[in-house]
């Protein structure tokens, strides 16, 4: 174990000395001309980052395959810095990483025997491009990878590898095509399944949208196309029912109505099947209507909402019809403080056995502020409730987070954070409270 906890803290040592030495390489430099995805320096007051252009990837952890709900069950710490780009002609690469030591009071999600634990976490990402006005090509890799000190068996490594290809054929057309591999796992106590040791996954995804419409037209049609895997790697006799392939289709139609706003309205079809459980085959329509706006240069938001229905191929599980909605928005009052708000409801595949699938309702509320050039703060929580279906269960769930972080370069910051999960099951065995701290550093290119 010393030797274990020795190995642990070199390894978070040689984190901390290589993120300080992408600060000093920095600090002894010229800085490079700001682009659109420069990180601001500190002499600014706004909190948020400029947008990365359309085609070019985040550096952050995909969210595309995981219920932010699940995820309440998960852990992934704040970031703040978005990596900056240098040129290594012809490409251009952009690189961050951020690393931590914690402590976590409930690693197992217990509601009774708790398990606690130190912790390391270190989170790297780089991505490489060939870009210039009309073309992006991307390929960008994303870890998350944690460490505990007393309980080994939840250790975790989540990997996301992307490559995409974004083009603009000429002022009207578009196109984006996108390759996903993203490979993590329901933590310890996340499900019935996961009581007593975690459950990795993994999911291949392929993802293709084409849009027609001049910028500033009076209407733009946008059409999609995706095909995804998703399949569990352990404990296969229980879970391999619960592996399914989809494939999606969708048509969005936008007409302008004001200089700021557009209006729209979607339809979305997914073919879902399941080859160990054929019973949970099913198709499912989404139809939608909604708007985009940028009302004033304080508020932008986005909100969908309309009819859902999933129609089972077999006639022992009952089909289902009812309200869906996306809706999110961002107030900023202040160039240096802002808010943003999101709400959804929505159908994805079950995670425990016996279930149709499930419905998520979700809202979320976080608020981010600069106290001064380099002191900024988070604030965030979610609320949730998942309803397995079939199954006659309700869990709700709620998180509540605060990140404090202190620029001490541009490129290099460090963070506090706090977090308190919660959740309360029909399922005694699936309640829990948990308490998470942690110390960070965040450098990036």
């Amino acid at each position: 174990m010393a030797q274990r906890r020795s190995t642990h803290l070199a390894l978070f040592l040689c984190a901390l000395w290589a993120s300080a030495g992408f600060a000093a390489e920095d600090a002894g430099t010229p800085a490079p001309a700001a682009d659109a995805t420069e990180p601001l320096s500190e002499g600014t007051s706004t909190v948020v980052p400029a947008p990365l252009p359309e085609g070019v990837p985040s550096l952050q952890m995909s969210t595309d395959y995981g219920s932010p709900v699940t995820a309440l069950g998960g852990y992934r710490p704040m970031s703040e810095l978005q990596g900056g780009a240098i040129r290594v002609e012809p490409f251009t690469v952009r690189a961050a990483v951020q690393a931590g030591v914690g402590y976590n009071d409930n690693v197992n999600l217990s509601s009774t025997n708790q398990t606690s634990s130190m912790f390391l976490t270190m989170s790297p990402s780089v991505s490489m491009g060939l870009d210039n006005e009309a073309q992006r090509y991307y390929v960008v890799y994303r870890g998350n990878y944690g460490s505990y000190v007393s309980s080994s068996a939840d250790d975790y490594a989540e990997h996301n590898l992307g490559l995409s290809a974004a083009n603009e054929w000429s002022s009207r057309l578009r196109t984006l095509l996108r390759y996903e591999f993203v490979r993590t796992q329901n933590p310890q106590g996340s499900t019935t399944a996961t009581v007593t040791a975690p459950e990795r996954w993994q999911v291949n995804a392929l993802r293709a949208s084409v849009s027609y419409g001049s910028a500033g037209a009076p209407g733009r049609l946008e059409g999609s196309a995706a095909y995804v895997h998703h399949k569990y790697l352990d404990n296969r006799a229980a879970t391999a029912a619960r592996d399914y392939e989809q494939f999606d289709a969708g048509g969005t139609f936008y007409w302008r109505v004001a200089p700021k706003t557009q209006a729209l309205t979607e339809v979305r079809r997914s073919e879902i099947t399941h080859d160990a459980d054929p019973s949970l085959d099913s198709t499912e329509m989404r139809y939608l209507v909604g708007a985009r706006w940028l009302a004033t240069a304080k508020t932008t938001g986005s909100v969908r909402a309309g009819y859902l229905t999933r129609d089972f191929a077999a006639s022992t599980r009952p089909d289902f019809g009812g309200l869906t909605y996306e809706a999110d928005a961002t107030w900023t009052p202040l160039s240096y403080s802002s808010v943003s708000v999101a709400a959804t409801r929505t159908t994805r595949e079950p995670v425990e056995t016996g279930s149709s699938f499930v419905l998520d309702h979700l809202l979320s509320v976080a608020w981010t502020h600069a106290w001064s050039d380099r002191v900024r703060s988070m604030a965030t929580a979610v609320y949730g409730d998942q309803e397995h279906e079939a199954l006659g269960r309700t869990d709700t769930l709620y998180a509540i987070g605060l990140r404090a972080t202190y620029g001490f370069h541009r490129r290099l910051r460090f963070g506090a954070e706090f977090r308190h999960d919660s959740r309360s099951s029909p399922v005694p065995v699936l309640d829990y409270r948990r308490n998470i701290t942690l110390m960070t550093v965040e450098a990036s290119l």
